[in-house]
């Protein structure tokens, strides 16, 4: 461990979007809940065993932004750690897309298809009830129920035309380290490359990403990113095509 106390940070996809056409307004409106996919194994005596498996919800496609397989970022980070741990996420998923490449956007920052910043989340930003960073659970635990915010803008045909990521900028007054931050941007960069969440509490698309357990990413979640935008990544299509499935089974 990293820290000296077990620290669970709970990453929250909350959407904010602008849509063009208001019929795309369900593109988003999936849960977890929805889904039924099992899986049978078989006990000690032979009997059946039903479960639902593992699945990675999968949220949108990007438009023709990404025909050229390059999708340009900027960070607005004062803190050397913050800007530091964000690049590392970033550098991590361009090393595991293959056909995606991530860079940074040197000329006008403001127009870049993925814009990373630390900031405040409110409640008229994030819809949930005030939380305290302080919300000491017992002596060796600390819950944060929001640490990062995903915003996307869609095309007037439902496709992805750019996203916003704020992390929370209590992160710094807590000290959590690079570590830690390292993982909310990579679970956020997640959601911006059309990821939703994922039922299964280890992986880093889940709700809970804790320190340790869920800082990789991993073969479903890359599969995700390829599903979600198939059209360019696995069938190399000019047009931009909405995802054949809502999710993955990991």
């Amino acid at each position: 461990m990293r820290l000296h106390s077990l620290v669970i940070v709970a990453i929250i996809l909350l959407l904010t979007i602008t849509f063009t056409k208001p019929s795309f307004a369900s593109i988003n409106g999936f849960s977890t809940s929805k889904y039924h996919s099992v899986s049978t194994s078989v006990d000690d005596d032979g009997n059946a065993v039903i479960k639902q498996a593992d699945h990675l919800q999968i949220c949108c496609s990007w438009s023709i932004k990404l025909s050229d397989g390059i999708l340009k970022y900027s960070i607005y980070a004062q803190e050397k750690e913050g800007r530091q741990a964000v690049i590392n996420a970033i550098k991590e998923w361009d090393t595991k897309i293959e056909g995606l490449q991530l860079i940074k956007e040197e000329q006008n920052p403001s127009v870049s298809d993925i814009r990373i910043m630390f900031g405040e989340l409110d409640n008229d930003r994030t819809r949930n009830r005030y939380y305290d960073f302080k919300n000491n659970v017992d002596e060796g635990l600390t819950l944060i129920p929001s640490a990062g915010w995903t915003q996307f803008t869609f095309d007037n045909q439902g496709f992805i035309d750019s996203t916003k990521i704020i992390i929370s900028e209590d992160v710094f007054d807590q000290d959590f380290s690079e570590y830690i931050i390292e993982q909310i941007a990579k679970h956020e960069l997640g959601h911006a490359l059309g990821l939703g969440h994922s039922n299964n509490e280890g992986s880093l698309m889940a709700n809970l990403v804790i320190e340790d357990e869920t800082a990789t990413i991993s073969e479903c979640e890359i599969d995700g990113v390829y599903t979600a935008n198939s059209w360019k990544l696995k069938d190399s299509k000019q047009n931009p095509e909405h995802p054949q499935r809502m999710f993955a089974v990991c």
